[in-house]
């Protein structure tokens, strides 16, 4: 299987000859919990580009690393990937990524000023909170500020790692940043000045364009600079390690590698001490907490790490990790791997010829090392937190409202701010509302696609015969998806294989299958038989994600109502048996007994859309 799926790929590689250019147009089947109707992205080169549906109700564009992309649809989501090529020269396949770039740096846009326009009605609503002596409706929140207690001295300063030389750093920050002019004390005082006096204008006149943003950049510096003058130690879960875990004792190329890095770090925080740049308060709080892991990391002769998940991470509850202690430890023997490979990294990347600080690296052994740390947890019993691939220590903190002697527009900016804000949801549906016959996977991609190749052909996008010929001139063809059943994946991949200039396809098959073909062609037809229930599968381990079914039914084209009717009863059995356990499982047995009848119901009319999930892939790199 393995071989053959190589050889279809060096096929679809060599069809047009060494170094052409191709787009290729991905078909993802359904599973369970995704769209019914599958999904499609572009490749283009080593990345991916798809259109996903937020919970907001809109549709944003996504660009992952081809390899992580295929990886996560194929051995975690477990589903197909049909692939079609599409020939095009390196101009045109240039002009198509440069588009969904452009996109890309859209779609960050609107969300940046869909933030900004909510923090600045908070913030006016707090100043209005302030004048009238009531508590704001919600925390004035910065990035990174959550990092460090509010006050030096404060009881959830981090103690035992202050004792270890966590707060050293912060001193010689400021003591590089005085060598440099900057008295960071009075820096600060002058920046809170400008914020007083920037809400207090905002209070009397009306807050202008783009007051929000340069208030919470502004308070966001002001407390960097804060912790910075006291040399404040983080907060006492802001740093991590664990001492009882071997993989995470220093060598010597590592001791010398974090003096080095530290070295650097703390030079380049003193020059953002003295910097008014968009960002550099955020910069300052993730550094300075990063200066005290390193001091830590030195005194205590193991990695001291930054917590790095978001304050939205998801938590996944003990009673739902025992069922998977196997997959955990698998997971943890890998993140310990990636903390060497990480580590090793840093010590390549710091060595004293390099002027630049490694701060990537350092944030590569931070990531792999909370994810370590996470796993930990969970084998022990604890909620563990699903961590990003590469995250940046994000946890927010309040900020003080300050008070306001003249509030005579205040009410009416308030009232300007929620208009403005309303406008601007009202934009963001008009032009990136979800509608699931218009504006989906499918249409954006050849929305985007269709507009650049028109629009590098000198043609308006709106004269449709003219924007036709353009793209038809490029990919061979063209493929209309509006108001039609080209909407649907798997419909628009039949659509592009028909119509435009495809050089080859390509199935990509979902983990159990690629494994069940596997052992069809080592053990027989019947040993292959045993992939397909739950119950028999080697390559198949019950994910608590996954509803409760009996049988695959993605290959079992003509058998599949019968085994979607034992399924459906399997499900009702499931709920059964739920409702006697849910108050010892919290329900969990009984939706997932619901979901399994659910997701039966249209295996009994021929349509497979539960496939199973993975938690993890134990044969992945």
């Amino acid at each position: 299987m393995r071989a053959s799926l190589a050889l279809a790929w060096l096929a679809l590689v060599l069809a047009r000859g060494a170094g052409a250019a191709t787009l290729d147009y991905l078909h993802l089947e359904a599973n369970e919990g995704m769209a019914a109707g599958g999904h499609a992205a572009l490749r283009i080169g080593l990345a991916v580009f798809h259109f996903e549906h937020e919970p907001s109700g809109l549709i944003r564009l996504e660009r992952e690393p081809a390899a992580a992309f295929e990886h996560r649809v194929r051995a975690l989501e477990n589903r197909t990937i049909h692939v079609a090529r599409i020939a095009v020269d390196d101009a045109t396949a240039a002009v198509v990524r440069d588009a969904f770039t452009d996109r890309l740096r859209a779609d960050a846009a609107d969300a940046a000023a869909e933030r900004a326009l909510a923090g600045e009605r908070r913030l006016l609503l707090a100043l209005r909170a302030a004048r009238d002596g009531a508590s704001p409706p919600q925390p004035l929140l910065v990035p990174a500020a959550g990092l460090f207690p509010p006050a030096a001295g404060d009881a959830d300063a981090a103690d035992e790692f202050a004792a270890a030389g966590a707060g050293g750093g912060l001193a010689d920050v400021r003591r590089r940043a005085a060598a440099r002019g900057v008295d960071v004390a009075q820096r600060a005082r002058a920046v809170h000045a400008r914020l007083a006096r920037w809400a207090e204008t905002a209070s009397r006149d009306g807050a202008p364009d783009g007051f929000g943003a340069r208030w919470y950049d502004a308070a966001a510096l002001a407390a960097g600079l804060d912790v910075l003058a006291a040399a404040r130690a983080p907060r006492a879960d802001a740093l991590r390690t664990d001492a009882g875990l071997a993989s995470l004792a220093l060598d010597d190329d590592e001791r010398a590698a974090v003096a080095r890095v530290r070295g650097a770090l703390v030079g380049r925080l003193a020059a953002l001490a003295a910097s008014d740049a968009p960002g550099t308060g955020t910069a300052l709080l993730v550094g300075a907490a990063r200066v005290a892991a390193l001091d830590a990391t030195a005194a205590r002769g193991r990695w001291v790490v930054v917590d790095d998940l978001a304050d939205d991470a998801r938590v996944v509850p003990p009673h739902r990790l025992a069922r998977e202690h196997d997959a955990l430890a698998r997971l943890a023997d890998r993140a310990v791997d990636d903390l060497a490979r990480a580590r090793r990294a840093l010590v390549a990347s710091s060595q004293p010829s390099d002027a630049a600080v490694p701060e990537v690296a350092l944030q590569e052994v931070e990531a792999a090392a909370n994810r370590l740390l996470e796993l930990r947890a969970g084998l022990a019993g604890r909620p563990m937190r699903l961590p990003a691939a590469l995250a940046v220590p994000s946890r927010a903190g309040p900020v003080a409202a300050p008070s306001v002697a003249d509030a005579r527009g205040l009410d009416a900016a308030i009232a300007a701010a929620a208009r403005r804000e309303a406008d601007h949801a009202a934009m963001l549906q008009a032009r990136r509302g979800y509608d699931v016959l218009r504006r989906n996977c499918v249409t954006e991609l050849f929305r985007v696609v269709d507009a650049a190749l028109a629009r590098a052909a000198g043609v308006d996008p709106a004269d449709a015969p003219a924007a036709r010929a353009a793209v038809a001139a490029r990919l061979g063809g063209y493929v209309d998806v509006a108001g039609g059943p080209g909407v649907v994946p798997f419909v628009s991949r039949a659509l592009v294989e028909r119509r435009l200039d495809v050089v080859g396809t390509a199935t990509l098959p979902s983990r159990r299958l690629a494994t069940r073909e596997r052992v069809r062609h080592e053990d027989g037809a019947l040993a292959a038989l045993r992939e397909d229930t739950v119950l028999t599968a080697d390559a198949y381990e019950p994910n608590p994600d996954d509803s409760t079914f009996l049988f695959f039914t993605d290959d079992a084209v003509v058998a599949r109502p019968l085994l979607g009717a034992a399924n459906l009863v399997v499900g009702a059995g499931a709920s059964v048996v739920g409702i006697a356990t849910a108050p010892f499982d919290r329900g969990d047995r009984l939706l997932e007994g619901l979901r399994g009848m659910l997701f039966s119901v249209p295996e009994l009319a021929f349509v497979s859309l539960r496939k199973g999930t993975y938690l993890d892939d134990p044969g992945a790199p």
